[in-house]
């Protein structure tokens, strides 16, 4: 026990984190095999002989030995996880979760054990460490049902302490009374100081406080939200945090793709892995009757990248009996500083632009810059052998008819060639290739689908055209401007990852394999085949997508990371797979620090921000159901002024007297009379310029929206009107524009596509 005559440690000398760096750096110059602080399994066998393992817990005990007497650990001085409180040595009783089904654990004479920990303090939660490895073994967030009780009448136990929060009641025993207190006092006093936020209740009932001055942005579409997320995942230095209801590891994240794989999901987070970024994923455990979204496979693709990316699956429908909810969360958390949340999965078809495109059967070529080619003389490909002359020159490629036949070959069924948009003969895209110095980059990704070879990138850059072209050859023309083939990996160019749309040639290709889709024709099959198509793209428009997304910074971004912690660590405890030690507990950054940012998305402006959320037992393993969202919706309906804008992808609402939770119907009708009541009745010219059977062309449109609503010539009536309605007003007007040409131009690449698709 630590003497009760020493300082508070919130009140020690600086001197005091001298000590702490060096048990830090004692415990990783330990055999690294042997003794892992992040999480892993401690083997105290696998020393080459029993002097090494005796040496080893000689080492060991030695440290703890000066953390009791000192009362530090390794966690003591780290700057983002706040100021150092007390720390030491205590007896936890095991169970007080609040997990389903199981809330009797831990409350009984019979069920429950003690063991030793050490116990830390920090501004906004607890933990406690396993003395025999020092792995983290429990985080304890403090919210709003935070509190500290003392006496055997609330514990259960002599010299004990009661905390408890929305997801545990945990029990401590301490040595005799004045121990107690002082362990109460200064867990009470250091979150008073720093925490009060989280004590407090939040707007719309949230966890999560309103932050002013909050650096944020907004995005439509995912084009936007994916570059800017793959620039922010390039620049984590420390951890990574990704939820979503659908991942697909093989998603480009920049497009088109004119760099190879550099952007693509899985290599990103494979290349930050390799650099020693901690990344934790969570990912929804789907019903495989009801959904094809193959979550094992993403899981297993990811783990199989790299020992420091851990992924997580929940819920387990039938030992949690959750069956009619899902997580539907969309989160990236970069370095908990910066977050990443809204509608948008890293998923297929999820990438779109405002352009929406149907179709997409075209390759990509870029120009090489001027600059680049002046300085370097580079270019992309080189006779494979030959003589001197032969390594000076450099490759052109042309194709020509193969004499098995004189047949021109159909442009629609030159896959992965599209018709360009000038009025060129067939093969132009290769004539231009050769006459203008053109680098061409494979939209096919150079990765092989087969189950063993995603990560071959061997691939020639110009198997698109010889693949995809059975009935051309490929004959070489050398020049004589000598020059070296362009490295894979050097990046440094000009011509970089970051090159711009603008510089791009040719027919682009932006939905490779899997990504392009129609989920209303036909439902996503075979995901281990990323890359094979499984819809006929020269006869099926793909379904556009369009969505809204946002990332914050700062302490916004701590308390989107502090959500995702709370369901990592919840979802460790109730499956068992994840609770050895190589899945480890997570921990929330300190506020204090959270606006200590090192990286800014770009375009970001200042706002004034809040975190929302849905939460439940099942899912977070917390006491209450928060649905901050829902009053968040509520409250804006009820206090909106002008008109209200709602796009969603399902609404639930009723009109038949039964009751339901979900009150967006409700508050919008209330609304709605509300206006009717004060005589300020919404504007009718909304109705009035719905889709009309009465308007076939450009010329009609104008001159009906140019007519006065029914609410300006008859008021009456025009009330009379919307009593009549009941439940949705829906219209289909059949012959709206009917006489107006709506197909695609002829120079455009969606012509390509035949006329019954559009018809």
């Amino acid at each position: 026990m630590m003497s009760d005559r020493l300082q508070s440690p919130l009140q020690r000398s600086s001197a005091l984190k001298g000590v702490a760096t060096d048990i830090s750096q004692l415990m990783e110059n330990l055999d690294t095999n042997e003794l892992r602080l992040e999480g892993d399994d401690v083997d105290f066998d696998s020393g080459n002989d029993a002097r090494q393992s005796m040496l080893y817990k000689c080492k060991l005990r030695l440290l703890f030995l000066q953390m009791e007497f000192i009362g530090i650990s390794q966690l003591s001085f780290i700057h983002h996880l706040g100021p150092k409180g007390l720390e030491g040595y205590v007896m936890k009783r095991s169970g007080g979760h609040r997990i389903p089904g199981l809330n009797c654990c831990g409350r009984s004479q019979v069920c429950y054990r003690w063991s030793k920990r050490w116990l830390v303090v920090k501004d906004s939660f607890l933990l406690y460490m396993k003395p025999d490895s020092g792995a983290i073994a429990f985080v304890l967030l403090v919210d709003k049902e935070f509190s500290i009780k003392l006496g055997a009448k609330d514990t259960e136990t002599k010299y004990g302490i009661r905390i408890d929060n929305l997801s545990r009641t945990l029990i401590i025993k301490c040595n005799n009374y004045r121990h107690a207190r002082w362990w109460g006092q200064e867990i009470e006093e250091l979150i008073q100081k720093h925490a009060k936020a989280f004590l407090e209740d939040q707007r719309f009932k949230s966890f999560g406080a309103v932050h002013e001055n909050t650096l944020c942005k907004w995005y439509v579409n995912a084009k936007g939200y994916f570059e800017d997320l793959a620039d922010a995942l390039e620049d984590a230095r420390e951890e990574i945090f990704i939820t979503d209801w659908w991942l697909s590891p093989e998603i480009f994240l920049k497009r088109p793709v004119v760099e190879g794989n550099y952007w693509r999901l899985d290599y990103v987070l494979k290349r930050k892995a390799q650099q020693g970024v901690k990344i934790f994923v969570i990912l929804y455990k789907e019903v495989e009757l009801a959904l094809g979204i193959n979550s094992e496979y993403s899981k297993r693709t990811l783990m199989h990248l790299h020992p420091n990316i851990k992924v997580m699956r929940h819920p387990d429908h039938v030992s949690s009996s959750v069956y009619l909810w899902a997580h539907h969360e969309k989160i990236v958390v970069i370095d908990q500083s910066v977050a990443f949340v809204g509608g948008i999965d890293l998923a297929y078809g999820r990438w779109d632009d405002d352009e929406h495109r149907l179709t997409d059967v075209g390759s990509v070529s870029r120009n090489v810059c001027s600059q680049s080619i002046a300085s370097n003389n580079q270019m992309p490909f080189t006779t494979p052998a030959g003589g001197e002359e032969d390594q000076k020159t450099k490759a052109k490629v042309t194709l020509e008819k193969t004499a098995e036949g004189d047949d021109e070959v159909e442009p629609s069924r030159m896959k992965g060639i599209g018709k360009s948009r000038k009025s060129f003969p067939m093969l132009s895209l290769v004539r231009q290739l050769q006459r203008q110095n053109l680098e061409h980059c494979d939209s096919v990704s150079s990765i092989d689908s087969s189950e063993h070879g995603w990560f071959n990138s061997s691939n020639s850059q110009w198997n698109l055209i010889r693949d995809r072209l059975p009935n051309l050859k490929r004959l070489y023309h050398r020049t004589s401007n000598p020059g070296p083939s362009r490295s894979e990996n050097d990046r440094s160019s000009a011509c970089g990852p970051h090159a711009n749309i603008e510089e791009l040639v040719g027919q682009t290709r932006f939905w490779h394999g899997k990504d392009y889709c129609n989920f209303v024709y036909k439902d996503w099959v075979q995901l281990d085949k990323p890359f094979d198509d499984f819809i006929d793209r020269y006869n099926t428009p793909r379904m556009p997508w369009h969505d809204i997304a946002a990332v914050v910074h700062g302490k916004a971004a701590r308390s989107v990371a502090r959500h995702f912690i709370q369901r990592w660590n919840f979802t460790k405890i109730v499956k068992a797979k994840y609770r050895p030690l190589s899945y480890p507990y997570l921990v929330p950054k300190s506020m204090s620090t959270a606006n200590e940012l090192r990286y800014q998305v770009p375009g970001s402006v200042h706002a004034r921000v809040q975190v929302l959320r849905s939460a439940a037992d099942w899912s977070c393993g917390i006491k209450y159901h928060e649905e901050s969202i829902h009053n968040a919706y509520i409250h804006v309906i009820e206090n909106s002024k002008h008109y209200i804008y709602i796009e969603n992808q399902f609404f639930i609402s009723c009109a038949d007297n039964k009751y339901i939770f979900n009150k967006i119907g409700d508050a919008i009708v209330q609304r709605i009379l509300r206006a009717y009541r004060e005589g300020n009745l919404p504007s009718l010219p909304v109705f009035r310029c719905l889709p009309s059977d009465l308007v076939r062309n450009n010329i009609e449109l104008a001159e009906f929206s140019a007519k006065a609503g029914l609410h300006e010539e008859d008021p009456e009536r025009a009330v009379e009107e919307l009593k009549k309605i009941r439940g949705f007003l829906v219209q289909f007007p059949f012959c709206f524009l009917s006489e107006e040409n709506l197909l695609p131009a002829l120079s455009t690449k969606e012509r390509m596509v035949p006329m019954e698709v559009w018809t």
